[in-house]
């Protein structure tokens, strides 16, 4: 299941302090992040992330704060890695890890209202991006396995957090995408008007708020040729493709690929 929220026009207001409350103390979340990256045997960075803190739709305000990466581990990373998780951790491990399922199973999300009010979810936001051209070519891509989250996966153009970086732009939603798709795929973006903000979604395993983001271009090679002199592709992709319409839609239905809940409902959203 995934919930959707449509946005059209929003404002963003910029909290000083985030309403992220973790059900963990800082010992049993340094316990929990040192299990995560052994299990992954990743070294996750601590970055600073924007967190959704509220979207208001009476007034169509959007309210986001600063946190950080390792929230995300103990939480949402939580959920969705939970028996990886459980099959390596010792005792004490799993009683944390399974405290956070049952308070995630006893509040019963069931909509974005749900996730806001419970607080100890991180909330921090991520775009996907599709890019198309006039003619209707999709550029997609397969993650490599340096990637925290979906390695080996089929996924859309491009996918980041936003971060510190963007959180004071106009737009933080289209910022993040400028810079991902700069730093990802090589290719610069020269019109905002190019970029289309569709909606947030989140999946229910996830349960993370991810900004579907459609971009137009005139002619997918330009992105292609950027591509191929870009090195910040192969950090987190292993290929690109380029695909008409129909053909996104049969590597879908062959379930060849996986795909993360929102990467599905993004390319879905093209057919």
């Amino acid at each position: 299941m995934v919930f959707e929220k449509e946005i059209e026009k929003y404002e963003f207001i910029r909290e000083e302090k985030t309403s992220y409350t973790p059900i963990f103390d800082k010992d049993e979340q340094s316990v929990l992040i040192a299990l995560v990256k052994k299990v992954f045997n990743k070294n996750f960075i601590n970055e600073k992330s924007v967190r959704i803190d509220l979207i208001d739709d009476i007034e169509n305000k959007i309210h986001i704060s600063i946190s950080d990466f390792y929230s995300f581990l103990i939480s949402n990373f939580l959920s969705i890695n939970k028996d990886k998780l459980i099959n390596k951790a010792d005792e004490y491990e799993k009683k944390l890890i399974c405290r956070f399922i049952s308070q995630v199973n006893e509040d019963d999300i069931r909509c974005f209202e749900d996730i806001y009010k419970v607080g100890y979810l991180s909330n921090i936001v991520a775009i996907s991006c599709v890019i198309t051209d006039k003619k209707g070519k999709v550029l997609i891509t397969t993650r490599n396995n340096n990637v925290g989250i979906g390695n080996g996966f089929l996924s859309v153009s491009v996918t980041g957090s936003v971060d510190e970086s963007d959180f004071m732009r106009s737009d933080p939603f289209v910022a993040c995408c400028k810079r991902e798709v700069k730093e990802e795929l090589g290719f610069e973006i020269d019109d905002i008007s190019k970029i289309l903000v569709k909606k947030i979604v989140c999946g229910s395993l996830k349960l993370q708020p991810i900004v579907l983001i459609d971009v137009i271009v005139e002619d997918i090679q330009d992105v292609v040729e950027a591509v191929k002199k870009c090195d910040g592709f192969n950090e987190e992709n292993s290929k690109y493709y380029i695909c008409e319409r129909e053909e996104v839609r049969v590597l879908i239905e062959s379930k060849k690929y996986n795909l993360t809940e929102a990467g599905l409902t993004h390319l879905e959203s093209l057919l």
